[in-house]
């Protein structure tokens, strides 16, 4: 398919390479299967922020709030080999949110969690959201839950094209 990718109401190829270079940096995607590099959950997390330049402290700091938010601080040393899918994309969604994007897009956030780890997880979205993240699921499941995060627009899609598009609020 042919399209633009407009940023901001601008044509994002457009721009030049360094803010391309910002606006990529302003949006995060966690894939529905994330993939972790080789190492301990903590190393995952930190990922991110230490590409950026973040300082050590202040990285594993910022870490360990939302890894303690979504109760992954006790397995910050565990081999990511060892973790169930679960664990895997909670690690995935924090190393995301330690970016504090300005867009964060998730690919079936849900979809491995049990209800404990679902609403773990919902909180620490509308945290984030409250905070000036926009937050976009794309989701097979019932959306129900989604309300505890203060969705307010819901697009259902079916072989790309919209067949609802309705606010919640």
């Amino acid at each position: 398919s042919a399209g633009r990718v407009l940023v901001d109401g601008g044509d994002y190829w457009s721009l030049d390479e360094g803010r391309r270079l910002g606006k990529r940096r302003e949006v995060v995607y966690v894939h529905e299967r994330p993939v972790l590099i080789r190492g301990r959950v903590l190393d995952n997390v930190v990922y991110g922020l230490r590409l950026r330049g973040v300082s050590e402290g202040v990285a594993i700091e910022t870490c360990r709030e939302v890894m303690e938010e979504l109760q992954l601080w006790e397995l910050r040393d565990v081999d990511v080999r060892k973790l169930s899918a679960g664990q895997a994309q909670l690690v995935a969604v924090a190393r995301a949110l330690v970016l504090e994007p300005r867009l964060l897009y998730l690919d079936e956030p849900l979809a491995h969690l049990d209800e404990e780890r679902r609403l773990l997880l919902l909180q620490a979205l509308e945290r984030a959201r409250e905070r000036g993240t926009g937050v976009v699921i794309a989701s097979h499941q019932d959306l129900g839950s989604l309300g505890v995060i203060g969705v307010n627009r819901v697009v259902v899609l079916n072989e790309g094209k919209v067949v609802r598009d309705f606010y919640l609020r």
